[in-house]
């Protein structure tokens, strides 16, 4: 029988984060839940998720729009965008091709994308907040220079 593989993404915004933290956490859940991650996906070069040209988050889209991922880990859903247009599209590609977006941080996530009723709300929600986030960000950026 065929599976479709459990795949992490992992992306750091500035030189300052850490891609091994987000390794850990991640490693430590699949442990924890006897799960084997079969491929990792990292975006090597600090990428703002306000970018959608990140070409390695652009290849696990494609593949989850041909069928070829079954689970997504990641450590928080804010790895995957941080732009709301981008993030309802990836998620609502990944629910369409029966693709589960595991988020350690926000575990509550995988019932709650299942629940046709809540789905739209959390994604509204959450993509709102990241866009926020991330343009908060910016005008500090823009402010010490």
């Amino acid at each position: 029988m065929y599976t479709r593989p459990v795949v992490a993404y992992l992306r750091v915004s500035t030189v300052k984060q850490d891609l091994e933290s987000q390794w850990m956490t991640i490693e430590a859940w699949a442990k924890s839940k006897n799960i084997i991650i079969d491929e990792r996906i990292i975006e090597e070069e600090p990428i703002s998720g306000a970018e959608d040209r990140r070409p390695k988050f652009q290849e696990l889209w494609r593949r989850v729009k041909e069928g070829k991922v079954g689970t997504i880990v990641v450590a928080e859903l804010s790895r995957l965008s941080r732009k709301m247009r981008t993030l309802v599209n990836f998620l609502y590609d990944c629910f369409e091709n029966n693709v589960t977006v595991v988020s350690i941080r926000e575990g509550w996530l995988d019932e709650a994308m299942r629940n046709e009723l809540i789905r739209p709300i959390l994604i509204a929600v959450f993509s709102t907040l990241y866009e926020l986030e991330r343009k908060k960000a910016e005008e500090l950026v823009d402010q010490n220079y």
